[in-house]
């Protein structure tokens, strides 16, 4: 089933290598841990595309004075709720 889904733009050896990872059992109980861990996370950043350089840089050149931003500051940029165009 999944060999007919193939990507075209994916070789037939490196998708076989992806099938047998897919399908290696150790694989598989790392990615529910770490799904567990990432359901944990209170405070993940909402910046999307948009680096942290950036962000940094933008605050930096809105302030008057230049001043660089604070750790606070840039923690509330980067965690701010963003409504996303429907």
């Amino acid at each position: 089933m999944r060999w007919k889904n193939r990507p075209t733009d994916v070789s037939a050896e490196h998708f076989k290598w992806l099938l047998k990872q897919w399908n290696d059992l150790g694989d598989q109980d790392r990615v529910k841990i770490n799904a567990a861990n990432r359901a944990k996370q209170r405070d993940t950043h909402t910046c999307r595309p948009k680096s942290f350089a950036r962000i940094h840089e933008n605050l930096k050149n809105a302030n008057e004075e230049k001043k660089e931003p604070s750790l606070v500051e840039m923690f509330r940029a980067t965690r701010k709720r963003v409504s996303s165009p429907a």
